[in-house]
């Protein structure tokens, strides 16, 4: 997952004069521990309810993103777009003067980024009835491992989606865009949702037979428009066989447009 990259790098890179590169600093998530409540527990047995009913819910509106198609009907050709660099002490700046996280600033921008463009190139035009959302992936916290068990632990899988609305049809300002992208993620943030995700896809799922989990997999990918993530990166020049390491893409085949975000 995103933040096991940071590790794989200390594998095959060093920084510019040879030295290993440091280990990347450990990961912490702040969330609102649960304290058992009625409205907490109306909370919990919402999300749970929210969980299980996504891949049924409402599919988002057919766009040139997501095609009015079954999932994979896209066709074999694929297109690999580079975004251009971005200075992360821009996104930070804004980020501090609005008061949100990097993850809201960078999620907003590609909202109006996808409106724009849909409002190029679609025949119908936006309004407040178009439905986009992103799924995004969720990483959990890892206990630190050194030695080879970085590898065998301390690479690896430890996330799970979320699913977030795209501000994309409405007219809404920059700033009306972040605060409601903010919005969103903090009632995620504070919602059981994603952990909750968490356990049915490593328990439950995998008692279920396979016919129904790809089943439930397709729709769940078949509803949504884009898969979207951003990762934390080197925060330090690297070098690769004694060569300076000047951009980094990340591709992934995945079966719905994948946006991935490396800072």
């Amino acid at each position: 997952d995103g933040l096991s990259f940071a590790t794989a790098f200390q594998g095959f890179t060093t920084d510019l004069d040879g030295n290993p590169v440091p280990p990347p600093a450990p990961f912490k998530r702040k969330e609102r521990s649960f304290v058992p409540s009625v409205t907490r527990m109306f909370d919990l047995v919402s999300a749970t309810a929210s969980v299980l009913t996504l891949p049924f819910a409402r599919r988002d509106t057919p766009t040139i993103l997501r095609p009015d198609s079954p999932l994979g009907a896209h066709g074999p050709d694929r297109t690999i777009v580079a975004i251009p660099e971005v200075s992360l002490s821009l996104v930070k700046s804004t980020k501090n003067a609005a008061g949100v996280s990097v993850n809201d600033v960078l999620l907003a921008a590609f909202s109006g980024a996808v409106k724009r463009y849909l409002d190029a190139v679609e025949a119908t035009p936006s309004g407040p009835n178009r439905r986009i959302r992103a799924l995004m992936p969720v990483a959990f916290p890892r206990k630190k491992q050194t030695g080879e068990r970085r590898w065998s632990a301390g690479v690896a899988n430890n996330w799970s989606f979320a699913s977030i609305p795209l501000f994309v049809g409405e007219d809404l300002s920059r700033s009306q865009r972040l605060k409601k992208t903010n919005e969103a993620t903090t009632k995620l943030k504070n919602s059981p949702a994603v952990p909750i995700q968490k356990i049915f896809q490593d328990v439950l799922y995998n008692m279920l037979p396979l016919s129904i989990t790809r089943n439930v997999c397709a729709d769940l990918m078949g509803g949504h428009s884009v898969c979207i993530s951003n990762v934390p990166g080197p925060q330090m020049p690297l070098a690769v066989a004694g060569k300076e390491v000047v951009a980094v893409e990340v591709i992934y085949p995945n079966v719905i447009p994948q946006v991935s975000l490396l800072r």
